[in-house]
């Protein structure tokens, strides 16, 4: 008998204002490709792949346990993952608070028994798929944010399409507070 398993991963979700502008300045950037559109931008802190169902407890109790500060971030470079054919747009260095939160979910994660990622961290939004190489390596206005919360998502496949569903969400601590 086949395990139950969901597909879920560790993200930040930009307010929809920031969404709308990050996929304008993608778009009017030159960036190809099939845009992913804004209500499905988002900030991938870990990939954890398809979970036992029976982890998922485990998993919600692990992300309870960490504290994480907010922080700005800047998108404000256009870069490309050849593999995956995808376009993204990031900081031009990451936030010291964002690599730790990123840090603390893998661990998070690896602590409810899921495997952790083996890629390294690189902080970044795809904003299109099947893309081009973007011919620029900046964006002409950057769009700056400040991440409020993180999320552990579930990402489904109905009628063919992806959903992204929230699981829990997690606020971060005002930095002046820590």
């Amino acid at each position: 008998m086949p395990v139950e398993s969901r597909r879920l991963f560790f993200a930040l979700w930009p307010p929809r204002d920031v969404a709308d502008e990050i996929a304008v300045r993608a778009r009017d950037s030159g960036v190809r490709g099939r845009l992913v559109p804004p209500e499905k931008l988002h900030l991938t802190l870990a990939f954890l792949g398809d979970v036992p169902a029976e982890r998922i407890d485990a998993l919600l109790a692990a992300g309870d346990g960490i504290r994480a500060v907010d922080f700005d971030l800047c998108l404000s470079r256009l870069g490309y993952f050849r593999g995956p054919r995808a376009a993204w747009v990031g900081p031009k260095t990451t936030p010291a608070p964002l690599a730790a939160l990123a840090a603390g979910v893998r661990e998070a994660a690896a602590a409810a028994g899921i495997g952790r990622e083996t890629r390294g961290f690189r902080a970044h939004v795809t904003v299109a798929r099947r893309a081009e190489p973007p011919r620029r390596v900046r964006l002409p206005e950057p769009v700056a944010w400040r991440p409020d919360a993180f999320e552990l998502t579930e990402s489904a496949r109905v009628a063919g399409k992806a959903v992204y569903r929230p699981l829990r969400r997690w606020p971060l601590a005002p930095a002046s507070v820590e």
